[in-house]
């Protein structure tokens, strides 16, 4: 199944791919309440995410999901991060792990 073939190389390079998203997310002007979170912090939540992708995308229900990134919310509330941040933050991640596998050769256009 390629699909699953995609998740696992995610999740191999999870520790670069986290590293260069936390980068992105720290740096992008659209995220910058989230510059406010000490970056061990949003490295884990990345790296978390990442080395889980196939337990989340094959196993987890979609109420799962969103108790997940309910929680995640209200934390981010809680230190007046605004929702537009994280929903970037997600823009990012989606668009950067689009051009990772792009890169290794996975997808065409």
């Amino acid at each position: 199944m390629v699909a699953l073939r995609l998740i696992r190389l995610i999740e191999s390079h999870s520790e670069q791919i986290a590293r260069t998203l936390a980068t992105r997310i720290r740096t992008s002007p659209k995220t910058t309440g989230l510059q406010s979170l000490p970056e061990a912090e949003l490295l884990a939540g990345l790296q978390e995410l990442l080395q889980h992708m196939s337990e989340w995308l094959l196993s987890k229900t979609e109420t799962d999901v969103e108790n997940r990134y309910r929680d995640i919310a209200v934390r981010r509330a809680s230190r007046g991060i605004a929702l537009a941040d994280s929903c970037w933050a997600i823009v990012i991640t989606k668009e950067y792990l689009w051009d990772f596998l792009q890169k290794q050769g996975f997808l065409r256009n």
